[in-house]
């Protein structure tokens, strides 16, 4: 069988996700299941020499409470979805050779869905490839923090489907605005590598990657990114069809929720979140030009910021219009992309507003 493309449903909406999650609830059939028969189907899920015996088997375990399935059934379901996604990516036979099985989206779904129940650190790696498919497993995956960061910037220059572009960037947003809720630490590594993906795809024309990163911004819910979500805005305007959507969504939803949060922030919240976007937009990576005017910038900002916390005004306005400076000046070198400079640059413009004379 040629390599089977999953037009996945983009995103499902809550009501059909917890439509679905009854699949998995509790049933009369699953309270007449015995050992012998989860141990029956646990070995066809593992060995059964078709896609469509799976499929039978799968019908049968998910029915079954997540919490009274075996370790071993788990582990099973789990090494499935694992082997139904190198199969994907490779392009090989994911049932037998030569079998078509007409219902594999419901199969795969109904796979995905049940290994989302575990719960599990192992689950949610396996559920890596899957976070187009619901919000729910993209919230799991985000969960693992700089492990998932890793692996998702990874899958998300080889993805090829939209939609998966957009699962992978609601996944990073994900994750960012995990760490920012629950203290979980996101390290700087990862933050760069969240920063890097989102500029990136902001203004690569490409419409999984314009929509993606705005549903990013939508997840991470940090003010701070007011200007990205500005300049993808006016840069979807330019791009008919392709940026539609974008345009709209930044227009109508983005820019005044992300514009709200600047206005409940305080003067040096927003000098905060400055310095975390310059770490962010430097990374780990910075070398030649950007290494000299990163370490120029960051510097700067600390310094501008000092004054802020000691009340020192004018010093303070005087240190961020130099920041402001230097980082167009670096733009008009080659040292920051467009994307990166207008979220620079508009974060400095958001902390010199406070601070107008």
């Amino acid at each position: 069988m040629n390599r089977i493309v999953i037009r996945r449903r983009a995103w499902w909406s809550d009501l059909l996700v917890a439509i679905a999650v009854a699949v998995v609830a509790p049933t009369t059939v699953s309270a007449q299941a015995t050992a012998d028969s989860v141990a029956y189907w646990t070995r066809i899920m593992q060995v059964g020499p078709s896609l469509a015996a799976r499929d039978e088997a799968l019908a049968y375990l998910s029915n079954i409470p997540p919490r009274q399935l075996p370790a071993e059934t788990q582990r099973v379901l789990i090494a499935e979805l694992d082997r139904v996604h190198r199969a994907l990516k490779a392009g090989t036979d994911v049932g037998a050779p030569g079998e078509i099985p007409e219902a594999f989206d419901e199969y795969y779904e109904t796979l995905v869905l049940v290994v989302g129940t575990f719960g599990t650190k192992e689950a949610a790696l396996a559920l890596l490839s899957a976070v187009a498919v619901s919000s729910g497993v993209s919230r799991q995956v985000a969960q693992l923090g700089d492990t998932a960061v890793a692996l998702l910037i990874q899958q998300l220059y080889s993805a090829t489907e939209a939609d998966e572009h957009m699962g992978v960037f609601q996944s990073l947003g994900l994750a960012w605005f995990w760490a920012d809720s629950t203290g979980r630490p996101l390290s700087d590594r990862s933050r760069a590598q969240i920063t890097a993906a989102l500029t990136t795809g902001a203004l690569s024309g490409a419409h999984g990657d314009m929509l993606g990163v705005d549903i990013a911004l939508e997840a991470m819910r940090d003010p701070a990114f007011l200007p990205l979500a500005q300049r993808l805005h006016d840069f979807a305007a330019t791009q008919g069809v392709l940026g539609h959507s974008t345009e709209v969504n930044t227009r109508l939803d983005r820019i005044p929720e992300l514009a709200a949060r600047v206005a409940s922030r305080s003067t040096a919240s927003l000098a905060a979140g400055l310095a975390r976007i310059g770490t962010a937009v430097c990374g780990n990576d910075a070398a030649g030009r950007r290494q000299g005017a990163c370490q120029s910038i960051t510097n700067d900002i600390a310094t501008a910021s000092g004054h802020l916390a000691k009340g020192q005004t004018t010093p303070a306005r005087n240190g961020f219009e130099s920041v402001g400076r230097k980082i167009d000046d670096a733009f008009k070198a080659g040292a920051f992309s467009d994307a990166e400079h207008a979220l620079l640059a508009g974060n400095v413009a958001m902390v010199l507003q406070r601070l107008a004379p």
